[in-house]
């Protein structure tokens, strides 16, 4: 017997705040994160921009590892950025991650990560 591919459509918000994080009190409805968004599509996931939004995301992942996922990067606004150094199954072993978006001033996506994201300041050493 054949199984059938997923239908699955679901859109998990993992950060919607822009500019900075507010957790708190306030935004416990909304979320307190910078921009994250999770789409599954059948068997596809899709992760939109990586603010800190997306450790959570990370966090949630890690029991279902290995993984694969598309990650698009709308912009390199640092509120879409700043959580990369955090996303755990970025660093580890045998995770396949596709990585989208143009880099700015015409470097290449890695040299672009390397330099801005994960420099000698961030405070998580590079791995």
């Amino acid at each position: 017997m054949e199984s059938s591919p997923s239908s699955e459509f679901v859109v998990q918000f993992w950060g919607v705040r822009g500019s900075i994080p507010s957790p708190g009190k306030e935004t416990i409805r909304y979320g307190g994160n910078t921009s994250c968004v999770e789409m599954r599509i059948a068997d596809k996931r899709l992760i939109f921009d990586g603010g800190t939004g997306i450790r959570m995301l990370g966090k949630h992942l890690k029991p279902q590892l290995p993984v694969e996922a598309y990650w698009f990067f709308t912009h390199y606004h640092w509120d879409h950025i700043q959580g990369v150094p955090f996303f755990d199954p970025a660093f580890i072993e045998g995770n396949l991650l596709h990585i989208h978006g143009a880099a700015p001033d015409g470097v290449s996506m890695q040299q672009h990560f390397k330099e801005r994201v994960l420099h000698l300041n961030s405070p998580v050493p590079k791995r």
